[in-house]
């Protein structure tokens, strides 16, 4: 669970990066705050939680995430 966890910062951090670079600043502030809380739930070694603690900033990325993913998915995909 805790490489899990682990994982789960570093994907938020490089979501973060990738967006703000892009000019997808809602999803990159999403992705900011999911990468705090992840980080917070780590220093607490609370991990066996962090599914209910993040999973609404997680509802937040998705939500960021999908409408991007479309606009570059090619149209025979």
């Amino acid at each position: 669970a805790e490489r899990d966890l682990a994982q789960a910062v570093r994907l938020a951090h490089d979501l973060k990066s990738v967006s703000a670079a892009l000019g997808a600043m809602a999803l990159s502030s999403s992705a900011e705050a999911l990468e705090s809380r992840l980080l917070k739930i780590e220093r607490d070694a609370t991990a066996a939680d962090a599914g209910a603690k993040a999973g609404p900033l997680h509802e937040a990325v998705k939500t960021r995430l999908a409408p991007l993913l479309a606009a570059i998915e090619p149209a025979d995909h």
